[in-house]
């Protein structure tokens, strides 16, 4: 079994953009084949909001607008190959964002799309197991109330498409998270 040495600092982005989020399919370990947010390690003195907007930019060519920090997942994710065992930990820095532009551009990294927000539920199986859950438990599918003066008034109108929370507060959450790997399977034996 490899032992890493310590944890992984990785930011990933949840970005929105007229009712659709970005997602990608990964062509690399971990989560081979299945769609999740795109993100990255988080680069020596780099904050969590300039990190998830480069690595939107480098991973989707999608240029996006940090909103508003979402929450950390602890995630351990044990990859069972061939004669070894690997063992991963990863601290997830999840942020909203708002795409900014739609136009998305091939990656190394896998395929990049736009999904209907509407159609997760039927994605579940084919997302990675804890952006899938991070997305419905660390409110990230809701967003600020945004507001609209009408012409020649003072009245405020909730654009909100998504369930509205005050404009003023950031939805935060932590979660723990182990991850198993058999075969092409990949099961969440823990999310807490």
């Amino acid at each position: 079994m490899d032992k890493p040495e310590k944890a992984i600092a990785v930011a990933a982005g949840a970005v929105f953009r007229y009712g659709r989020i970005l997602l990608i399919r990964r062509n690399f370990e971990p989560f081979i084949g299945c769609w999740g947010m795109p993100g990255g390690k988080i680069h020596f003195g780099e904050h969590v909001e300039e990190a998830v907007v480069r690595e939107v930019r480098e991973e989707t060519g999608v240029r996006a607008r940090f909103e508003r920090f979402c929450g950390i997942l602890s995630e351990k994710v044990s990859l069972t190959g061939q004669k070894r065992r690997t063992d991963m930990h990863y601290l997830v820095m999840v942020s909203r964002l708002r795409g900014l532009s739609t136009r998305i551009s091939a990656s190394r990294e896998g395929e990049v799309r736009w999904f209907p927000v509407a159609d997760l539920k039927a994605l579940r199986e084919a997302m990675i197991p804890s952006d899938y859950l991070m997305l419905e438990r660390f409110g990230i599918l809701e967003r600020p109330i945004s507001t609209q003066r009408h012409k020649g008034t003072k009245s405020e109108t909730s654009l909100s498409t998504f369930r509205p929370l005050d404009h003023l507060a950031t939805v935060q959450s932590y979660a723990r998270c182990r991850i198993a790997k058999q075969g092409k399977v990949y099961r969440v034996a823990r999310f807490d």
